[in-house]
């Protein structure tokens, strides 16, 4: 008994003399010093200021970039409409991109059509193809004439009677500007993984 009477008091002690030992030392915390001497002070405030300002847009920067986005978004519309199609709905592709396409592409889309046509029809199953746009990228851009579109996009082809596979073909646009309107001049896919 006595001797866990005093391993409770050694234990007692050795807590105690913690306990003094950091209250000695934080003593003169509040000036701050460090163990190399240096006094640190607090900031009430942040004292960082900013060297560099970026000066708004100017009107032309505005509508280029609103032209940009306008452009884009075109093809993002043209690259889902023109890769989204149904053995039943082929030969509607045309017509859906008629008023965002000069007639060169309007041949273009026709001959895709054509070639498609008869693999469509060679299935035993009805196909559907439904392509979405991941990433569209200005390649060229000449303001209000002409543009060169990259849309990444994810295509999804489902059989009827089977499990749909995905690939990632890339569509390549050529824009240009026809009076207000931006149309596309020619189009063409780039096989993906």
């Amino acid at each position: 008994m006595r001797r866990v009477l005093a391993i409770i008091v050694i234990a007692l002690v050795v807590a105690l003399a913690g306990v003094a030992l950091v209250f000695i030392r934080n003593r003169g915390a509040s000036d701050r010093t460090n163990a190399n001497g240096n006094t640190n002070t607090a900031v009430a405030e942040n004292t960082n200021t900013t060297t560099t300002t970026v000066p708004p847009p100017s009107p032309e920067e505005l509508v280029e970039q609103a032209e940009r986005d306008a452009i884009r978004a075109l093809a993002i519309l043209v690259a889902e409409r023109y890769g989204s199609y149904s053995s039943a709905t082929i030969t509607a592709v045309p017509d859906s991109l008629a008023a965002f396409v000069v007639d060169a592409a309007v041949g273009q889309i026709q001959q895709f059509v054509r070639q498609e046509q008869p693999r469509l029809a060679a299935s035993d199953q009805a196909l559907g193809y439904t392509t979405r746009a991941l990433s569209s990228n200005v390649v060229a851009y000449t303001a209000g004439a002409s543009a060169t579109i990259r849309v990444g996009t994810q295509r999804e082809e489902q059989v009827e009677r089977g499990a749909p596979t995905l690939t990632r073909p890339t569509l390549t646009l050529e824009l240009v500007k026809q009076g207000d309107d931006w149309k596309v001049q020619s189009l063409a896919w780039e096989a993906g993984a």
